[in-house]
């Protein structure tokens, strides 16, 4: 299944979400960092969240699940999916990003 999403795959490293987790309720404190792309390549995920967006989009949430960047949470916006956020929820999926444009193919 084909996903539109947004031009680059962007996460946050792990120690980094911990500090924006820790100072949440601080938004300066949560704008300072700046958000690293994912390499091009072929990545193992589950959906561990998705909320619905603006144009019947939704925003999926994915943990990568092997590889150096596993434990990596990732943030793409999905279109076309024909499913309701709910189902979603613990969805294995692969993750192919080629040029900085990813493409999500659920399970």
């Amino acid at each position: 299944m084909k996903v539109d999403v947004s031009a680059q795959v962007k996460h946050f490293p792990f120690a980094t979400r911990e500090v924006i987790l820790s100072c949440a309720q601080t938004l300066s404190a949560a704008t300072v960092f700046v958000m690293i792309p994912l390499d091009d390549g072929t990545y193992d995920v589950i959906v561990i969240d998705a909320v619905e967006g603006a144009d019947d989009a939704l925003v999926l949430e994915l943990t990568v699940t092997s590889g150096a960047h596993r434990g990596e949470i990732v943030h793409v916006n999905a279109r076309g999916l024909h499913r309701s956020w709910v189902d979603l929820l613990g969805t294995p999926a692969t993750l192919n990003v080629t040029d900085g444009r990813p493409r999500v193919t659920l399970e």
